[in-house]
């Protein structure tokens, strides 16, 4: 099979179980999980101006499996090991991670860079790594262990066994969504500690208390909702937690159906371009416009509130808790 298109989406090919590339010599091209897809542009001076692969013996220079070429935009024809170069082409091959050091200023090339998340993944320790998660759900279900102490070792266990690398581990960690939640905690103890939770929910609960429970539960909702259009929606929903708590016990009301509002009304906000990561992907090399967003996404926050405050109060009933005194 013979596949034409950008990088990315070689990585994405090459992550599927069974789909292996083939290399120069027309053989599988069957990667380490510490072998990286490097882009190489050749250059005028290269001794591979003018050779195919086969030829200039690229495998054994280079010590690495070609698997794409790229000239101009064009579909290059013929097998890979029989291309003839030309100055300017592009390479994507398989090497170890040494590669890049050895060869990132040498005169045979322009430009040497490795393709981000390139690693391949190892689908024969799949079954082990789906056995370990299991484990450690269960155990953290059945409160053996923590669940921060499971995650931390069961994370240990697949490293020491190889089925991923330590930095494949610390790439899967988005430090971005770390420090917004750290410090959306931090804010929160504040609010709590401070008494401004209790003081923004006796406002909620005086305004809302006339109508009822339910109209306490969309207020609950609708702030939230709001906070997320304007913040992250993981700090909103860590502000507005403390308070959503607050009011309830102050109205006197089971406080579950209130949190399942907060992550929900954090969850479903779609109307503005910074409330997620995927919105900003999208908002520039789309072309869109911050009118785009509300157009469509208000609409779609609307309908979401709608059948959250109406579906909440039937699982997660607004009933008034109930306090036992116990005496002598």
């Amino acid at each position: 099979m013979v596949f034409a298109g950008v990088v990315s989406t070689i990585v994405d090919l090459q992550r599927i179980r069974g789909l292996v590339p083939a290399d120069d010599a027309d053989m599988p091209a069957r990667a380490e999980m510490r072998h990286r897809l490097i882009e190489a542009v050749i250059s005028r001076s290269s001794p591979l101006v003018n050779r195919s692969m086969k030829e200039a013996s690229f495998r054994s220079v280079y010590d690495a499996a070609v698997i794409a070429v790229h000239r101009n935009g064009e579909r290059v024809p013929g097998k890979l090991g029989s291309i003839v170069l030309r100055p300017g082409d592009t390479l994507v091959f398989q090497a170890a991670p040494g590669f890049l050091d050895r060869h990132r200023n040498s005169s045979d090339f322009y430009l040497v860079s490795e393709v981000p998340e390139s690693h391949a993944p190892r689908h024969d320790r799949a079954w082990f790594a789906i056995a370990v998660f299991l484990t450690m759900v269960v155990l953290a279900a059945t409160e053996i262990i923590p669940i921060a102490i499971g995650s931390f070792v069961a994370g240990g266990i697949l490293i020491a066994t190889r089925c991923i690398t330590g930095p494949m581990a610390r790439q899967s960690v988005h430090m971005n969504v770390l420090v917004v939640i750290a410090a959306g905690l931090g804010i929160a103890t504040a609010i709590e500690k401070t008494g401004a939770a209790a003081a923004i929910a006796d406002v909620l609960v005086r305004h809302s208390s006339v109508l009822g429970p339910i109209a306490l539960l969309a207020t609950i909702y609708l702030v939230t909702m709001a906070m997320s259009e304007l913040l992250h929606h993981a700090a909103s929903a860590v502000l507005m937690f403390p308070i959503a708590v607050a009011a309830a016990n102050q109205a006197g009301l089971d406080p579950r159906g209130f949190v399942i509002a907060v992550a929900l009304g954090a969850a479903c906000a779609f109307a503005s371009p910074v409330t997620y990561q995927t919105h900003l992907l999208v908002y520039g090399p789309g072309g869109y416009r911050f009118t785009d967003f509300v157009r469509v996404g208000l609409p779609l926050d609307l309908i979401c509130a709608a059948v959250a405050i109406t579906l909440i109060p039937m699982i997660w009933p607004l009933t008034a808790l109930l306090h036992t005194v116990s005496g002598p």
